[in-house]
Order: C-alpha cells, then structure tokens, then sequence
C-alpha cells in the first residue's frame, strides 16, 4: 500500500467528545480500509471537513469496495456480510459511524 493521505481544513476544528474513543474510531476506519481494500490498495485518505455545522469525518480509499448489496448490512451494526474474502468484513463500520456519540 502507498500511504494514507491526511486531508484537514487548515483552520481549527473542534471536535467534542472522548479522544480515546475519537481515535479508536480513526484507527478502526483505517484498520479496515487496509486490511479489506484487496491486493491492489494502495491509498487510503482521510477527510475532516465541515458540512452544514456538522464536522465530518470520512474515509476514501482505491481498495475493492463494499459491493452495493451489502451496504446496508456494512453500516446497520455487527451483521456478517461476505465478500469472498470472509464473513464479518465490514462489521466495524457501524461503530465508527456512532464512534463519538454523534
């Protein structure tokens, strides 16, 4: 893999919230998109902007993707999907979504 590219607003962000728990959701987005994103991945970059007064954080990478059937069980919780690479993929997802209370 070639990196992750960090792509933050050059101004302050405050973010609200636990830091561990902010973090462990950093780490668990990142720790899927490399783990899952398949042989040919080779970026993963992350974005902190802000959207209609809401901070968003989100996740892009050049990995294989969740297929279109399965991205309702990706972010609805535990739920197994299975994308031929083994069941229970994309199980941490829904926790990041939800990862700092918002």
């Amino acid at each position: 893999m070639g990196g992750v590219i960090y792509d933050i607003p050059t101004n302050q962000v405050l973010i609200r919230g636990e830091a561990i728990i902010l973090l462990k959701t950093i780490l668990n987005l990142l720790s899927i998109a490399a783990t899952h994103g398949g042989p040919d991945l080779s970026m993963i970059t992350l974005t902190l902007r802000c959207e209609g007064g809401q901070d968003v954080l989100a996740d892009t990478d050049d990995g294989v993707g969740i297929p279109a059937d399965k991205h309702i069980n990706a972010i609805s919780g535990f739920r197994q999907t299975d994308s031929g690479q083994g069941a229970g993929q994309w199980g941490g997802i829904a926790n990041c979504r939800a990862g700092n209370g918002k």
